[in-house]
């Protein structure tokens, strides 16, 4: 049986993020434009700069949804991998101001941001509330003939709570 952490480890070995791994990735090294990324517009061929190019495309707001279909089926050097993974890889490296920074890009460029983080070295889960601080809801309701707008921080909404619960073994 393989273990996950070794796993976690080699991914993100494969990724070039062992020196960032965990949370060194800070917001200035994401706001550094690279011109090797720059000048070419198409889907790179080195998995080692595929996660900068994640990373540089959330950052400029730039379409990461074409970034993530093209994705979807790249498989470089005989190593098939899924976006989501990547940027949870990149999540897992992010500092806790650039986390905040991408979570309120990707809900920004309107795609689902995390609120939970698992962890890969044991089986416990972040909850991104730091992360989250700065999002802001903002909503409108219609009662009887009045319109009314509300807005308030996320992490201060009051919304239900759904669970998950597991049965029998899996």
């Amino acid at each position: 049986p393989r273990n996950n952490k070794s796993a976690f480890v080699n991914f993100i070995k494969r990724l070039n993020l062992l020196d960032k791994y965990p949370q060194k990735l800070q917001l200035m090294d994401a706001l550094l434009i690279r011109r090797e990324l720059l000048k070419s517009s198409s889907i790179p061929n080195d998995l080692q700069i595929f996660p900068y190019l994640v990373l540089q495309k959330v950052m400029m707001f730039d379409d990461y949804r074409m970034l993530y279909t093209t994705a979807t089926s790249m498989k470089i050097a005989d190593f098939k991998m899924h976006p989501l993974d990547i940027l949870l890889a990149l999540l897992h490296c992010c500092d806790n101001i650039l986390r905040q920074n991408l979570l309120s890009r990707l809900l920004t460029c309107q795609l689902a941001i995390p609120f939970l983080l698992p962890h890969p070295d044991n089986k416990t889960v972040t909850f991104l509330l730091w992360a989250m601080r700065s999002i802001i809801c903002k909503w409108k309701c219609k009662i009887g003939s009045a319109i009314t707008s509300n807005e308030c921080c996320i992490v201060d909404h009051q919304g239900p709570i759904i669970s998950f619960v597991r049965v029998g073994t899996a």
